[in-house]
C-alpha cells in the first residue's frame, strides 16, 4: 500500500505547457510510483472535466480552488501582508479556512507528506504539518530585486517591498520544513548562501521528454529563419524581444535580407503584436505544440536579461539539436555548452557577428545526433527526478 502524499501547487498542472505547470506535471507523474497523491491546487479560471481527466489516473483526489486575481484580492493582500509581515505572493493565498481545510484532510485521510510547490504556499501549510518539503523552483528573490532595478516609482519600491518581504519569508521557511528543493546546482548556491539553510537541499532540474516521431522528418525552413518560444506576456520575454527585434534584427536584415523570425508563444502583448507588421517577423500566439516550430528553424535565440531557474525552451532547443545564441542568464541552471552554443552579453553587433558565424557553421548530421542522445541521457525526465526517491526514504 503506498504512503499518502499531499501535493500543494499553486498551478493547475494540465496542459503543462509552460515552465512551472511542465515541472509540476513530471513531478506529479514521477511521484505517483511511490505516493498516493492528493492533490490541491489553484486556478485563475474554471478548470474544465477534460483537463481533470487527464491527471485522474496519477491522484487519488483532486481539490481546486478557483480564485481569480482582482484588483481588490490585490489590495487585501497588501494589507495583510504589511499585517502578517509576508509577501504578497504568500499573502494572495493566505486564509484561515484553506489553512482549515489542509489540516482537517491530513487528519480525515492520514497523510503525513506534504509536497509544496512554491514558497508562497507556505502560508497556508498547518503548522502542525509534518514531513513538508518545499519546492522553491528558482529563488525568486532575485526576480523581484532585478524588476525593482527595471522599474519607476511607485512600482520599484513595491518590487523592493516584495524582495525584502520575500527574502524573510524564506530564510524563515527554509528552517521549518524538513526538504528543500531547487532547480539548478546555481539555485542551490544561492538558496545555501543567503538563506543559510540547514536543512538538506535536493537539485531537481528539468528535463525533456521524448519527441513525438512526427517530428523527426521535419527540416529546417529553406530560409535562414530564428525562433524565440516563450510565454509573450511575460516581462523578461516581452523586453527581450523587443530590444532585439529594435537592436539586432535591422542589422541582420541588412547582412541576410532573406531572414525570418519566428516569435511563439501564448499571450503576446500589443508590442509584440505589433511585430508582425515586419513581413519577416511571425507572430504565432498560442500553438498547440512548440515542437513543430522548432524543428524548421535553424537557429534558437534567447536575448532574455532576466532570467531566473531553467529555461525549458532552452532545454529543448538543445533536445532537438538546434544551434543557439543566447544571453548567459538564458543558460544558467544548464550544465551544457558545446560548438552548437554561442553566448554572448546583449551586445548588438556581437549578436550579429555570432548569428553569421552559426550560419556558416556546418553541424554534421552525427555530430546533432550524438548530441541528441547525450543530452537526452543527462537530462531525461526519469534521470533528473531520481533525488526524488530518496523523499520516500525520509521521516
Amino acid at each position: 500500500m503506498k504512503e499518502k502524499l499531499l501535493f500543494l501547487t499553486n498551478r493547475y498542472p494540465y496542459p503543462p505547457h509552460k515552465g512551472d505547470t511542465i515541472r509540476v506535471h513530471a513531478i506529479l507523474q514521477y511521484l505517483s510510483q511511490f505516493y498516493e497523491i492528493h492533490l490541491v491546487s489553484f486556478s485563475e479560471s474554471e478548470i474544465a472535466d477534460e483537463r481533470k481527466a487527464h491527471l485522474k489516473p496519477i491522484l487519488a483526489q483532486q481539490m481546486i480552488w478557483h480564485e481569480p486575481i482582482t484588483v481588490k484580492k490585490i489590495f487585501l493582500a497588501l494589507f495583510k501582508s504589511a499585517l502578517l509581515k509576508i509577501p504578497i505572493s504568500a499573502a494572495i493565498y493566505t486564509s484561515k479556512n484553506k489553512r482549515a481545510y489542509l489540516q482537517q484532510l491530513i487528519q480525515q485521510t492520514g497523510i503525513q507528506k506534504m509536497y509544496v510547490f512554491s514558497l508562497a504556499l507556505m502560508s497556508i501549510v498547518p503548522e502542525n504539518a509534518d514531513s513538508v518539503y518545499l519546492d522553491v523552483c528558482d529563488v525568486e528573490i532575485f526576480k523581484w530585486h532585478d524588476y525593482a532595478k527595471q522599474s519607476i516609482r511607485p512600482l520599484s519600491d513595491l518590487y523592493r517591498y516584495e524582495t525584502k518581504r520575500t527574502w524573510d519569508y524564506l530564510k524563515r521557511k527554509t528552517h521549518e520544513v524538513a526538504v528543500c528543493l531547487v532547480i539548478s546546482a546555481y539555485e542551490k548556491r544561492l538558496l545555501t548562501r543567503s538563506c543559510h539553510a540547514k536543512k538538506p537541499v535536493y537539485v531537481i532540474p528539468n528535463g525533456v521528454q521524448l519527441a513525438p516521431p512526427l517530428f523527426s522528418s521535419l527540416v529546417p525552413s529553406e530560409k535562414f529563419t530564428l525562433i524565440f518560444v516563450g510565454v509573450m506576456s511575460y516581462r523578461p520575454n516581452v523586453e527581450g524581444m523587443l530590444w532585439f527585434t529594435k537592436f539586432v534584427w535591422p542589422l541582420l536584415k541588412n547582412h541576410i535580407p532573406e531572414a525570418q523570425l519566428l516569435i511563439v508563444g501564448q499571450g503576446p502583448v500589443a508590442a509584440i503584436k505589433k511585430l508582425s507588421r515586419d513581413p519577416s517577423v511571425l507572430v504565432t500566439g498560442y500553438v498547440p505544440d512548440v515542437a513543430y516550430y522548432v524543428h524548421q528553424a535553424n537557429l534558437v535565440i534567447s536575448p532574455i536579461k532576466m532570467a531566473y531557474g531553467v529555461q525549458n525552451k532552452v532545454l529543448e532547443a538543445l533536445y532537438f539539436g538546434k544551434k543557439l545564441i543566447l544571453t548567459p542568464q538564458s543558460i544558467r541552471g544548464i550544465e551544457w555548452h558545446d560548438e552548437g552554443i554561442r553566448v554572448v552579453a546583449r551586445n548588438p553587433h556581437q549578436w550579429l557577428m555570432q548569428i553569421i558565424d552559426l550560419k556558416s557553421q556546418m553541424l554534421t548530421t552525427e555530430w546533432l545526433l550524438q548530441r541528441r542522445r547525450d543530452f537526452f541521457q543527462r537530462y531525461y525526465w526519469e534521470n533528473c527526478l531520481s533525488p526524488l526517491e530518496k523523499l520516500s526514504e525520509l521521516k
